[in-house]
């Protein structure tokens, strides 16, 4: 099965883990963690752009004033960083949330007979063999705290590995659009573990840029009318 779609896994990979991993982790030496949250929660937005022009599901007039209105709220939020000289960490994760919003689109179109597990090991191995290389040159010369260990293993075993198994089912369940929904949650923990666990300051800017991305992904992931089957 997966030797059949191995150039859908090898782009899906490529998207949701090798690129978009390399972005985020460049743009959060320079970005607060919660600013980055938010940012990321415009995926669904890029993601119902894509469908439709990827020859997806029409956007009717609602939609497009979600798209408006979650646009609004990414240009809110990234304009104190462009202004203090941050263009590139954000752009960054514009183009991460760009391939977050690419990738789902891939597995629902070219993966979705792919069983969830063995397309998450695939993936994830691919990326491994990417990164072992400059993993390698990168190495940190001071030992590793247990506590590092312990943040590497929830990472990689309940924030990857079974993350990606439970969206997988998730694509195949509601599509590639709604599936990003789950952000929805992302800005709002991204928000208070910043301020709470970080410090991080909390700006009104934060709080409209947050209200408008989530109205305009509301808006922009919904069923057109003409989609929803009678009852």
């Amino acid at each position: 099965m997966l030797r059949r779609h191995w150039k859908a896994v090898a782009a899906f990979a490529f998207f949701e883990m090798i690129a978009a991993w390399l972005l985020l982790s460049d743009a959060e030496r320079q970005l607060t963690s919660s600013l980055t949250g938010l940012l990321i929660a415009a995926a669904p937005i890029i993601a119902a752009a894509l469908d439709r022009l990827t020859g997806g599901e029409r956007l009717g007039p609602v939609r497009m004033i979600g798209l408006g209105v979650g646009l609004a709220g990414v240009a809110v939020l990234a304009g104190p960083g462009l202004s203090a000289g941050g263009a590139w960490p954000v752009v960054e994760v514009l183009l991460t949330a760009t391939c977050y919003a690419i990738a789902p689109l891939i597995a629902a179109r070219y993966l979705a007979q792919v069983p969830g597990p063995a397309l998450t090991s695939a993936c994830l191995g691919l990326a491994a063999l990417v990164y072992l290389v400059p993993a390698a040159l990168t190495w940190p010369h001071h030992p590793l705290t247990a506590q590092a260990y312990g943040a590497i293993a929830a990472l990689a075993g309940v924030c990857t590995a079974v993350a990606f198994v439970v969206f997988f089912a998730l694509i195949r369940e509601v599509g590639a659009p709604r599936a990003l929904l789950f952000t929805y949650v992302n800005p709002a923990v991204a928000l208070a573990a910043g301020v709470i666990v970080l410090r991080e300051p909390l700006d009104w800017f934060h709080i409209a840029g947050l209200m408008l991305i989530l109205a305009g992904s509301v808006l922009a992931s919904r069923r057109s009318s003409e989609n929803v089957p009678d009852e």
